[in-house]
């Protein structure tokens, strides 16, 4: 086999019309046959200063002198070669955007003899009045034998360069090992630090937790506020009505009517459980968080109510609501006020609703005939969950002001006593 050397020179033959845009080049000065590659690249760039730059590229090719056509590329085709100078790669793309170049290259991984002579790269270009413009450039590649001695330095070369190359790739192996090392340990510490991070959040949410619930009230005694009536949420998460001012404040109120927007004849477990809008100001708290609230602490209770527009009150010293299970049993201490004592009747009664009697009358229900729901015995002195507006039997009374007529304002409310 015959060993040669390329060497190559440029030569420009480029249309004085358009200037010096194309260019056409070798990769290296000197390629040795079968161990190195040849490329050539043949471009054409246009720039926006140039006062030909609405210039189009329609066609550009790279031909050798005796054989003909090496590769072409148009506008609307891909790459297509010469079977007599086939090549290893082939790239290319004509760009008629400004400051974009567009190009066409070829590769030869083994270079051989057969690829001496004069290489031509044409270009052609439609200018702004639509003329077919042609640039070319030119190259030369001269064969020389290759000596032997080159062949073995070129071996010595390459026999270094392998050495080096696993060098590098043993550096690179320690290297990774290191590295996957390190990720490893920063995974655990990554870990480490999420576990402990995931203990801090759960501290700081009980954190955040008590505080909220130091923060919040733990009855209405604890608010202070400049509306007569506020609603509050306390730290047990129950929301109620504190009434401000009466009396120094700190009052819980469990039940309230003004005008009938309401209905309070109701069931059991209604009663049991609350009803009613804050927003509208008729309410019932519910008996089981009356329950509650009164479980564990000593409270007051008081009556507020309005009748032919005169306000009275009554105040009882002690007051209790046992569970449901004690039918929410009432229980009360001494009376004063204004209002007169109707409630006396009541004390140590049972909670009587229509859908559960327990009140003290053989043959009937007292909730159902006086169209509410109260701790009735054989039935009431007081009825004020009754019929609201009624002057009848079955009216939200307090015997001891109205008779049977209706008050025209009621709040019952409890405070803690100190």
């Amino acid at each position: 086999m015959k060993n040669f050397l390329l060497c190559l020179s440029l030569v420009s033959l480029v249309s004085a019309t358009l200037g010096s845009r194309l260019s056409f080049n070798a990769n290296v000065e000197k390629i040795n046959e079968v161990i190195q590659p040849l490329m050539l690249t043949c471009s054409f760039e246009v720039s926006r200063n140039d006062s030909w730059q609405n210039t189009k590229v329609q066609l550009m090719y790279i031909m050798h002198e005796t054989k003909g056509f090496v590769a072409t590329i148009t506008k609307d085709q891909n790459i297509t070669g010469n079977a007599d100078m086939t090549f290893s790669e082939g790239q290319g793309t004509l760009n008629n955007e400004i400051d974009n170049t567009s190009f066409l290259q070829v590769t030869w991984k083994n270079a051989s003899n057969e690829l001496s002579g004069k290489y031509i790269c044409v270009v052609h270009a439609t200018n702004a009045e639509g003329k077919v413009e042609f640039l070319s450039a030119s190259l030369k590649v001269q064969v020389q034998k290759l000596e032997i001695a080159d062949l073995a330095q070129y071996v010595v070369d390459l026999t270094a360069r392998v050495k080096e190359s696993d060098d590098k790739i043993q550096n690179y192996t320690r290297n990774v090992t290191s590295i996957k090392e390190e990720l490893n340990a920063l995974k655990e510490n990554h870990l480490a630090a999420l576990r402990s991070l995931d203990i801090i959040k759960k501290v700081n949410k009980n954190l955040q937790l008590s505080c909220e619930c130091l923060a919040k009230p733990t009855s209405c005694r604890d608010v202070i506020s400049t509306e007569d009536r506020v609603v509050v949420t306390l730290a047990s998460g129950l929301e109620v009505m504190c009434d401000t001012t009466t009396d120094g404040g700190g009052w819980t109120i469990f039940q309230r009517r003004f005008n009938g927007s309401i209905d309070f004849y109701r069931g059991w477990k209604e009663y049991r459980d609350g009803f009613g809008d804050y927003n509208i100001g008729e309410f019932y708290l519910g008996n089981e968080n009356i329950f509650n609230l009164t479980s564990s602490r000593k409270y007051e209770l008081r009556f507020d109510l309005e009748y032919e527009n005169k306000k009275y009150f009554a105040h009882y010293s002690d007051f209790q609501l046992l569970d449901e299970n004690n039918k929410y049993k009432l229980i009360i201490g001494s009376y004063s006020g204004t209002a007169g004592n109707s409630m006396k009747r009541h004390v140590n009664k049972f909670f009587t609703t229509f859908d559960k009697d327990n009140d003290e009358s053989p043959n009937e229900n007292c909730a159902i005939i006086r169209r509410g729901a109260w701790w009735y015995q054989n039935c009431a002195d007081v009825n004020l969950n009754g019929n609201w507006g009624r002057g009848e039997p079955d009216g939200a009374f307090w015997d001891n002001i109205t008779v049977w007529e209706s008050v025209s304002f009621s709040e019952i409310k409890i405070r803690e006593i100190d």
